[in-house]
């Protein structure tokens, strides 16, 4: 389990296990452990665990004591941090062979920006709708993509309703490239791929 309502080690700190949940899926960049959103289950634990009612001194608290409060907020802190990637899974595809190739541009566009950003790994099983947390999706191959019919139309769908793809490919032009150009055809065959001139501002 990664919902938070059970530390699975350990009788009790389910706050401090949930922070460390946080810790590792932010490193790694996973938006579902186990297949689950281990921040909407985990902040809807803590929504569940405050102290309500305007009368109470600890109201807001995490029954009144102050260190579960704090792992608490640590871990909901996570949520202001602007996801601007995602590096898209593909089963049956090498779809991670360079894992830390958005990481290390995160923390660099963090610098420049000044301001935190974030990235994730996004299945591709997951729904388009899910997709939009994030502006752009990334893929990096070194093989020419394939796609289940479904994948296709998923990615369709994301790209349909705004969605950003880019794709990397890693050998120069070759099959993969190729591979990619088929795709857009497919799903797209009213916009071929023109070359974008050197002045555009993308």
């Amino acid at each position: 389990r990664c919902d938070g309502a059970v530390n699975p080690k350990h009788n009790g700190q389910t706050y401090y296990y949930l922070h460390a949940i946080e810790r590792v899926a932010a490193a790694n960049g996973r938006r579902y452990i186990n297949g689950q959103d281990w921040y909407r289950q985990g902040a809807h634990h803590i929504l569940e665990n405050q102290v309500r009612g305007e009368l109470s001194p600890d109201v807001g608290s995490i029954d009144g004591n102050p260190i579960d409060t704090a792992f608490a907020l640590l871990f909901l802190s996570r949520a202001r941090v602007p996801v601007w990637a995602a590096k898209l899974q593909i089963p049956g595809q090498i779809w991670n062979r360079r894992p830390n190739d958005l990481h290390y541009l995160t923390r660099w566009l963090s610098d420049v920006r000044e301001m935190e950003l974030n990235w994730q790994v996004m299945p591709i099983d997951r729904p388009a709708e899910e997709w939009l947390a994030t502006p752009l999706i990334y893929l990096s191959l070194n093989q020419p993509l394939k796609l289940t019919q479904d994948q296709k139309a998923t990615l369709k769908r994301y790209l349909d309703l705004g969605g950003t793809l880019l794709v990397v490919p890693e050998d120069g032009g070759g099959p993969v490239s190729q591979s990619i150009r088929t795709l857009a055809e497919e799903l797209y065959p009213q916009w071929p791929l023109t070359q974008v001139d050197d002045r555009h501002s993308i």
